[in-house]
C-alpha cells in the first residue's frame, strides 16, 4: 500500500514527477561539478580559495594581527604559501584544502584583530 504522495507501479511506489523534479536538480548539478572537476577545473577552484584567503589575510594585516594574533596569522601565511607551492605543482585538490585552512586561520586573526583593535580603543 504505497504512502502519502506515492502511487502504485506494479511491485514498487513511485513518487509523482513534480516530487521527483528537486531530486533531478540535485542529481544534475552533481553531474556537472563532476564533469567540471574531470574537465580541468582543479585549478579554478584551488584559485578561489587562494585568492579568498588572500584578501582575508590582507584585511587581517592592515588591522595589524600579526602583532595581536601572531599564531593565527602566521598559520595563515604558512598554509596560504603551502597551497600556492601545491597549485605551482599542479596538485590543485591539496592546494584548495590549504587555502580552505588558510582562510580560517586569517578570519580567526582578523576577528582577534578586531576584538584587540575594540579593546585598545582605536
Amino acid at each position: 500500500m504505497p504512502g502519502r504522495g506515492y502511487r502504485a507501479a506494479g511491485k514498487f511506489a513511485v513518487l509523482p514527477l513534480r516530487r521527483q523534479l528537486p531530486c533531478l536538480a540535485s542529481l544534475r548539478k552533481a553531474v556537472v561539478v563532476s564533469a567540471a572537476v574531470a574537465a580541468g577545473c582543479g585549478p579554478v577552484f584551488a584559485g578561489v580559495e587562494t585568492l579568498r584567503a588572500e584578501r582575508k589575510l590582507e584585511e587581517a594585516r592592515a588591522l595589524g594581527a600579526a602583532e595581536h594574533a601572531p599564531y593565527e596569522y602566521t598559520m595563515a601565511e604558512e598554509h596560504l604559501e603551502k597551497a600556492r607551492l601545491e597549485a605551482a605543482e599542479a596538485d590543485y585538490g591539496d592546494a584548495e584544502r590549504l587555502s580552505q585552512t588558510a582562510l580560517g586561520y586569517a578570519e580567526r586573526a582578523l576577528a582577534l584583530a578586531r576584538a584587540a583593535r575594540r579593546d585598545t580603543g582605536r
